[in-house]
This record gives C-alpha cells, sequence and structure tokens, in this order.
C-alpha cells in the first residue's frame, strides 16, 4: 500500500496475527512480508518530494496485541540517529509523557541550525551532483527497486557476554581498545567476506571495502553543533582490506587474525575520516562520493545502523517492541546493530 507526502495509514494484515508474531521471532527473514508492513514514499523519485509516510498494521481478526508501525522518512531530512531521536518525541507524545513531564525530564527541542555543515565549495559540489543525478529535474533519477523477491537476509542474535569476549580478544591486538560497533562490524564483515569468497564473488587478491557511517556531531567546533542536532551530521568512512587478510588462518603455519585485521582497518577509517581530517570534517565531501562511485562492484559492505540509537527503548505505550528491522532495500550488503540484547541483521520496522 503507497501513501502520500507525510501521510499515516493503517493496514490489515490477512494471514493473521500468528504469522505477524512468527515475523518478529523468525531467524530469516520473510523480506516480502516485511516489504507489506512498509510504506512506501511515492513519487519520491520527483520534486517536491514527500518526506515522510507511516503505517500500522493490525493483523485480521482478533488481533490479540500485536501491531506493526512502519515508518519511512526520506534519507535527505535524517541520519540514522535523528531517525530514532524523532521516534523517540513521537513515541514519548503516545505515551502522555510530553504532558504530564516536568520541564527538566524532557529531551530538549532537536536544533535544525545547519550552519557549522555548510561546504566552502557548497554551490559547485550542489551543481556536480545535480547534474550526476538528477539532470532532469524535478525528476531525481534512478531509485532502488522496492522488490524484494531474490533478497534473503537473516538476523544473528548475540547476548553480552559474547560481545565483551570479542570486544577482549580483539583489544589485545590493536592499538586502541575495541568499542562493541567496530567488534560487530568487524565479524559481520569477516563473515560477509568469507561468504563471497567461498562462492568465488571475491578473490584472495581482491580489495573489500566496509563503509561505516561516523557521527560528527560534538566534533564541529568552529562554529559548533549540538549533539542533539536533527539532520543529517555523518560522514562516510571506507575500511579497506585484502580478502585474504581478513579470514583465519588456513594452515597451522599461518598467524593471520582476519577479524583483528577488520577491527584495525575500521578503526584506522574512523580515525582517519574524523581526527585526522581537522576541524573541517566535510572538507573533502566531493572526493568521498567519487570514492564511493568508484567502489568496484560486489566487493562494498555497509553499516547502516548503531546500537547507540537504542531502538528496543522505544516505546508507544505498549511496551517495548519484539523487533526492530531495517527494512530498506541498498545494493550493499548491510549490517544493522540494534540494541536488544544485542542483534545484528545482515541485510525499520517496529512490531508490538
Amino acid at each position: 500500500m503507497g501513501a502520500t507526502a507525510d501521510q499515516f495509514v493503517e493496514a490489515e494484515f490477512l494471514p493473521g496475527a500468528d504469522a505477524l508474531r512468527r515475523l518478529a521471532g523468525d531467524e530469516e527473514h520473510d523480506t516480502e512480508a516485511f516489504a507489506w508492513l512498509v510504506p512506501e514514499l511515492d513519487d519520491a523519485g520527483k520534486l517536491p518530494a514527500p518526506v515522510l509516510a507511516v503505517q500500522v498494521t493490525r493483523p485480521a481478526g482478533d488481533g490479540r496485541g500485536v501491531v506493526a508501525v512502519g515508518v519511512s522518512l526520506h534519507h535527505a531530512v535524517p541520519d540514522g540517529k535523528s531517525f530514532w531521536q524523532f521516534l523517540r518525541w513521537w513515541s514519548a507524545a503516545s505515551r502522555g509523557d510530553l504532558l504530564t513531564a516536568v520541564p527538566g525530564d524532557l529531551m530538549p527541542p532537536p536544533p535544525f541550525d545547519r550552519t557549522a555543515i555548510r561546504h566552502r565549495r557548497e554551490e559547485e559540489l550542489t551543481a556536480w551532483i545535480l547534474r550526476l543525478r538528477a539532470p532532469m529535474l524535478p525528476t531525481l533519477g534512478h531509485r532502488w527497486s522496492s522488490s524484494t523477491a531474490c533478497r534473503r537476509t537473516k538476523t544473528f542474535l548475540l547476548v553480552a557476554d559474547e560481545i565483551q569476549s570479542l570486544k577482549q580478544r580483539l583489544s589485545q591486538k590493536l592499538p586502541k581498545p575495541a568499542s562493541a560497533y567496530v567488534a560487530i562490524s568487524s565479524l559481520a564483515w569477516t563473515c560477509i567476506v568469507g561468504a563471497k569468497m567461498s562462492s568465488h564473488m571475491i578473490h584472495d587478491d581482491d580489495d573489500a571495502f566496509l563503509m561505516v557511517h561516523a557521527d560528527c556531531r560534538g566534533r564541529l567546533h568552529r562554529p559548533p553543533i549540538d549533539k542533539g542536532f536533527f539532520g543529517n551530521c555523518v560522514k562516510p568512512c571506507y575500511a579497506r582490506a585484502r580478502a585474504a587478510n581478513l579470514m583465519p588462518p588456513r594452515h597451522l603455519v599461518e598467524h593471520n587474525d582476519g577479524l583483528a585485521h577488520a577491527a584495525a582497518a575500521i578503526q584506522e577509517t574512523i580515525r582517519d575520516g574524523l581526527e585526522a581530517a581537522g576541524e573541517n570534517l566535510f572538507a573533502n565531501f566531493g572526493e568521498v562520493l567519487k570514492y564511493h562511485m568508484a567502489l568496484p562492484p560486489g566487493r562494498a559492505s555497509t553499516v547502516g545502523s548503531s546500537h547507540r540509537f537504542m531502538a528496543y527503548e522505544t516505546d508507544f505505550g505498549w511496551g517495548p517492541p519484539s523487533r526492530v528491522e531495517l527494512a530498506s532495500i541498498s545494493p550493499f550488503c548491510l549490517i544493522s546493530q540494534e540494541s536488544r540484547v544485542l542483534e545484528y541483521v545482515l541485510e525499520n520496522l517496529h512490531i508490538s
């Protein structure tokens, strides 16, 4: 079911409550069924483009306390942190907390001032992007297909002890301790590259790439930008490694540690992208876009979310969700880290 700009849609899930609950519990995803639960942004390929659509889906018949909330939000408006900031405000309003809370308990209103993230050559860069992506304005050019017929995705659950063990193992071999984000991204990246190597999609001497999105809030100082800024304030950073170096040893005489190699590459690209870039973090944004476009097909994966977004703390008044999924389509293998115990999803849907 589609939706026009900023539209709220109510829908019915004909397979029923038990089928909807199975979607919330199955490790292997029914991507076609997930697609039914998320509204599309109609005419998002042309200007003026809708930016928000919400779909609330109840099962046919006796709902028995299960509902799915699907949200489509145009990425031109928020990054991941801002998306979950929006959901926190919305869910607080849904619970009535905004009416009963004392001022000190409320989240501060998000600032929208984009002065700090303006590019010194923004007009030239904008013109270049428009020539590339939207030469026939108001048509915006190619959009990824919403087809899920050939896509298989799966959720893997890591408990806190497993994450801590992974962090400790990696930290022994790295110049700085591994964060949960780096540790889980490394594990997922090595697994993806290993699967592609076993199917001969990538070979030993090929370079593999992992794109991570580094949050720049709190790192911009002239002028400063508030950590609660609502909008896009992330910088893509690209870890690069020889595929064979991301694999575990194949023989007893080998000493390669693929996980540590992956973690070191991720730490290095974040450091270079944020710390080594100085105060003007977006100065080379045009070069970053060109680098992204030149990535060899099939070699890139991307981390599309973070456990720090605390998605499982979203509560519309029914308690925390039993499952949260990122349902958007990407041409890359997508790693989505959502914090519960902690899960990461290879491939946002909110099921309560």
